[in-house]
């Protein structure tokens, strides 16, 4: 994995998520309150509870932005059924008194904003949109049968092709974050390969000219060319550069914690590895 200093972990993801949906929710539960108001039904205490619950939701989220993953699923998948719910109420007080109002339009607006956000952990949004596939037909075969009878609704199946179209939508979206996520990777990698590449050069670079001067002094001291104390000057001269490169080598560890450093490692198999070099083949 390439470190990003921009990159958001995945417990700052699912915070985000969570708190994005709670502003929606806080949004799309007047939706519901100016339906009921306009329709003529009651506010009961299931609204307030619900907008209580978004307000909760975006209060926890926004200042603990890393809580576990786990608990910002739980609280996602609270504030949706919550924002879910009271939609589910006025369809059911409609259908009884037989009024001719939008029903389940907080289920298609979640779908459209699940899709939208493709929230993570992935498997909360597909759920989300479950809830919203599954719940208005149940609702509907099961606890308000009059939602059928009322003309000219074709209820709960609008609903339920929103919630398909959005779990379309919410599927493309996310094979294409993963395709570009890839592509971000792959470009990281070929420029964390080309900085070695030319880190790997000026190393090659600094330490050629301190080894052709020892290969020199060697030569001239196998043939008695040169005095001790001239021999002693020249390598104290040859040697300063790679001081000099150790030296900067040091400073750069320094910046490494001890626990990003292996203790014991054969440097020439890191380096071989490093250029995809086979051990065997450069032995032989």
């Amino acid at each position: 994995m390439i470190n990003n200093p921009f990159a958001l972990d995945d417990k700052q993801l699912a915070s985000r998520s969570t708190r994005t949906y709670a502003i929606v929710a806080l949004c799309i539960l007047p939706l519901s309150l100016i339906i009921r108001i306009n329709a003529g039904l009651p506010v009961t205490a299931l609204w307030y509870f619900s907008l209580a619950v978004a307000a909760l939701t975006f209060f926890i989220s926004n200042k603990y932005s890393r809580m576990p993953v786990k608990y910002s699923s739980i609280l996602m998948m609270c504030i949706i059924i919550c924002t879910l719910l009271p939609s589910s109420e006025t369809a059911d007080i409609s259908a009884e008194k037989n009024l001719q109002i939008t029903y389940f339009e907080t289920y298609k607006i979640t779908a459209v904003v699940i899709a939208m956000l493709a929230p993570f952990p992935h498997f909360v949004g597909y759920i989300s949109l479950g809830l919203c596939l599954f719940i208005p037909p149940l609702q509907v075969l099961v606890l308000s049968r009059e939602v059928m009878q009322v003309p000219r609704l074709y209820e709960p199946w609008i609903t339920m092709c929103y919630a398909l179209a959005a779990f379309l939508v919410l599927h493309h979206k996310l094979g294409t974050l993963k395709l570009h996520a890839t592509l971000i990777e792959s470009q990281a990698k070929e420029k964390n390969l080309r900085d070695f590449a030319e880190v790997a050069l000026a190393l090659r670079d600094l330490t050629n000219t301190p080894l052709q001067s020892l290969d020199l002094l060697i030569e001239l001291l196998r043939h008695e060319k040169i005095s001790p104390q001239q021999a002693s000057e020249l390598l104290s001269k040859t040697t300063y550069r790679l001081r000099e490169l150790m030296q900067v080598l040091s400073d750069q560890q320094k910046k490494i914690t001890q626990k990003q450093i292996r203790q014991s490692m054969d440097s020439m198999a890191i380096l071989r590895q490093s250029f995809g070099i086979n051990s065997q083949n450069e032995d032989k």
